[in-house]
């Protein structure tokens, strides 16, 4: 993936959470805060009869992911800039989410989705404390059914001399739910 100065998930993270995300080959896939895109090329990969609508307000990251959705060649995804929620409504509806930034609009971008599809299944992404807290709290605000917090740590070996050195990479929180049918209380 092309990078520059915008933040990306790893590999090994993306894997956790597309997997969280049960995407089918025809899923409807919102990527809010999509950065370098990395998200959006693998949800589009597996979602092949579907489509990814990716959402960044920063300028270089949206011109990123347009670059690495021509790299990849995917032509099942759309790229726009706009600070979400804004401009959520102009897709269509979505079966699932995933939340990789929110310029603190992180409550209001989850009851927008989930009153696009009161049953979608929404994943985010938390490296910092305060991301995971502001999560956590969201959650607790809004009808949402299978929640499921996990923190992946992961690490790779690097040479060093005859040796294999261990390198970890930060530990990223992956928070995952559905909407529930039901209002909470």
């Amino acid at each position: 993936f092309c990078r520059k100065n915008i933040p990306m998930t790893k590999r090994d993270v993306r894997l956790v959470i597309l997997n969280r995300m049960s995407l089918a080959e025809d899923s409807i896939v919102y990527d809010i805060g999509c950065g370098t895109g990395s998200v959006t090329v693998e949800a589009a990969l597996i979602a092949r009869q579907g489509f990814v609508y990716a959402v960044d307000k920063n300028k270089e990251a949206v011109e990123l992911t347009k670059m690495n959705l021509l790299r990849f060649g995917i032509s099942n995804a759309k790229v726009v800039q706009k600070t979400a929620p804004d401009g959520l409504c102009e897709f269509p509806v979505p079966d699932c989410a995933f939340i990789g930034g929110s310029s603190g609009n992180l409550v209001d971008i989850i009851k927008a989705l989930l009153k696009r599809n009161p049953l979608m299944r929404i994943v985010l992404s938390a490296v910092t404390l305060e991301t995971f807290c502001m999560i956590k709290e969201a959650v607790s605000l809004l009808p949402v059914d299978d929640l499921d917090f996990t923190q992946v740590s992961i690490s790779h070996s690097e040479k060093l001399g005859k040796y294999n050195f261990v390198k970890a990479e930060n530990p990223v929180w992956v928070v995952s739910f559905s909407g529930s049918a039901g209002e909470k209380k």
